[in-house]
């Protein structure tokens, strides 16, 4: 069984300072016929706090499950603290991701 090396990984998040805490760029996803997430691009500054809000079924609750690695989009990138962790030829799993949902 592989271990984890958490301090390592936590470094290598924050290797960018200047970049972003959170970027998504032409964030898509469809569940069938449905497309869910439809080109989002977001831009959150380190330090900032962001609510998503919206009507029920509008994306929010895939958005955030794409950010965390739970979905994998069907379309554009997601950045965490200027790297790059889900795009073309990239998918960090969630555990590595160093982000953290509650419901």
């Amino acid at each position: 069984m592989k271990q984890l090396d958490l301090q390592s990984d936590h470094q290598a998040a924050f290797e960018t300072p200047d970049a972003p805490a959170l970027e998504c760029t032409g964030l898509v996803k469809r569940f069938g016929s449905a497309q869910a997430v439809s080109g989002l691009d977001l831009t959150i500054p380190r330090g900032q706090v962001m609510a998503l809000l919206g009507p029920s079924g509008c994306g929010k609750t895939t958005a955030l499950r794409l950010i965390a690695g739970f979905e994998e989009p069907d379309g554009g990138s997601i950045a965490v603290a200027g790297k790059t962790v889900s795009g073309p030829g990239e998918n960090t799993p969630p555990e590595r991701r160093r982000v953290g949902m509650v419901f």
